[in-house]
């Protein structure tokens, strides 16, 4: 009987301590259907591509906006993430494996991506993306044209 508050208590700390895991984990899944999600990753804090690229996106905040956009900022497995609605950023920490071996396998020096409503990789470049061409794309999808339809 003596044992057993010690090995509720250790069952208690791994439960919290998953938990704790969970929370500052990203969780994609929780904009499903919400928001189409920027991917911008990079190995070098100080890489051009990657501060040329932010700075395309905070010139346009209103065309993000509309498009239902939100940043996730990656510096190695370290992530920022975004809601353009509100320019602070609204969560950080490490990216979780689940994260990196799906979206940030490919340990490149820039890569940009776009993810859709139904959380599917609709772009994936290692170069610079106008806003021209990442506009363009999301309002040539179906969901995009409904919702323009809509606000019309």
């Amino acid at each position: 009987m003596k044992n057993k508050p010690k090995s509720y208590i250790a069952i208690l700390l791994i439960f919290i301590s998953f938990i704790t895991m969970t929370l500052n984990a990203q969780d994609l899944d929780s904009h499903q259907w919400e928001n189409r999600i920027l991917i911008v990753h990079t190995t070098n804090r100080n890489n051009i591509d990657f501060k040329k690229q932010l700075k395309i996106f905070k010139d346009d905040q209103i065309g993000l906006i509309e498009r239902k956009l939100v940043l996730y900022k990656i510096i190695n497995n370290q992530f920022e993430l975004t809601n353009f609605k509100d320019s602070n950023p609204i969560e950080s920490g490490d990216i979780s494996k689940r994260f990196e071996n799906k979206y940030v396998k490919h340990k490149n020096d820039f890569t940009i991506m776009l993810l859709g409503l139904d959380g599917s990789i609709k772009l994936q470049k290692q170069k610079i993306v106008s806003i021209d061409e990442l506009f363009s794309l999301i309002d040539s999808m179906p969901m995009r044209r409904r919702e323009m339809k809509r606000n019309n």
